[in-house]
């Protein structure tokens, strides 16, 4: 049995970035994930000034497309261009991966690419098991997404109304000038976005109100309308977390011996299912936490750092649910483009 400090269960930003900032201290890290770094379902974009908030970009040695404004069109064929007085990144996920995983082994973690089939909590820390090789941490820290397994050890699960199907494709040959959001007829939106070697291009929506089909049907008449040259390389689908309620994250995301971050910390904007960035927020607060030796203070962290404001948009969405329940998906579509162009919550 391979002891650690800290045992992490999936290597996305929130788990890497964890792994190398526990790592820099000197504890000793282990870093699970099965297939990590993958082309996750998302558009890869992070928020003006992201490059500068977090220091460790200043080495990111892959391609990234830049950005100086948002094109945003609407229920009714309203149009908008949102412009950024800072440049926004947009990034491969895969590529984002690739350097996060490689920067924690390089501040010493651990990374082993074996998926993590049982975890046991036992009076004297966690017993995990590959199947093939059993481990031993002090304390374990659930990065795994919307579906953890860590999660289910420690917390109440994400149930189904706080949830969202993503699904799209990796694109080549659409070359949008401005990464674009189309809000129509469903409770969320479409996209495509620019990354420099390939396009992103996918469809949100809440869980429930349609199935990865009829989703993959309707991106594929966006992406012939805004651009019939765009050629599907891979096709993806996700859960990734919706929260309608801000009471929901009043519940812990810490213990004695255990963390939750990112999908698995519900770390994600309610309204847009933007994560990234608050990923690399929460691992620092939560390297933070460790350091200290006080896991528990982690609640406190990312409250302080973005707590609030994930309440909010957890508030605006129930209140666009409500007015869907009673004036049908035109107003939510046309309340999150009110969002998206600028004008809104």
């Amino acid at each position: 049995m391979r002891n650690s400090d800290i045992t992490i269960v999936g290597a996305g930003p929130a788990g890497a970035v964890l792994a190398a900032g526990c790592a820099a201290a000197g504890m000793r890290v282990l870093l699970f994930d099965h297939r990590a770094p993958w082309e996750k379902p998302c558009g890869g974009m992070l928020g003006p000034g992201a490059f500068e908030e977090f220091d460790y970009f200043t080495a990111y040695p892959h391609p990234v497309y830049f950005s100086t404004a948002l094109r945003c069109t609407g229920p009714r064929s309203n149009e908008s261009i949102r412009p950024s007085e800072r440049p926004f990144p947009v990034l491969s996920r895969q590529d984002l991966g690739e350097y996060l995983i490689d920067r924690a082994v390089r501040c010493g973690a651990r990374f082993v690419s074996e998926r993590i089939v049982r975890l046991d909590r036992g009076k004297t820390g966690w017993s995990l098991s590959t199947g093939e090789s059993t481990y031993a941490a002090s304390l374990v820290a659930g990065a795994d997404g919307v579906r953890s397994m860590v999660r289910a050890s420690v917390a109440t699960p994400i149930p189904r109304p706080h949830r969202s199907l993503c699904c799209g494709y990796t694109v080549q040959g659409a070359r949008p000038e401005h990464p674009l959001i189309r809000c129509e007829d469903l409770r969320g939106y479409l996209w495509l976005f620019d990354r420099g070697t390939h396009q992103s291009a996918g469809i949100l929506s809440r869980m429930g109100d349609l199935g990865v089909t009829a989703l993959l049907a309707r991106l594929d008449d966006f992406l012939a309308r805004e651009h019939p040259s765009a050629r599907a390389v891979s096709r993806y689908a996700a859960l990734i977390p919706s929260v309608c309620d801000p009471a929901f994250f009043d519940l812990p995301c810490a213990g004695d011996d255990w963390l939750l971050l990112g999908d698995a910390a519900v770390h994600v904007d309610p309204l847009t299912g933007e994560g990234i960035r608050y990923a690399l927020a929460g691992a620092r607060c939560a390297a933070g936490s460790l350091i200290d030796d006080n896991p528990r203070s982690y609640d406190e962290s990312w409250r302080a750092a973005f707590g609030d404001l994930l309440r909010a948009k957890a508030s605006h969405l129930a209140r666009m649910d409500a007015l869907a329940e009673a004036f049908g998906t035109e107003m939510y579509d046309a309340l999150l483009y009110s969002h998206f162009a600028g004008d809104g919550a």
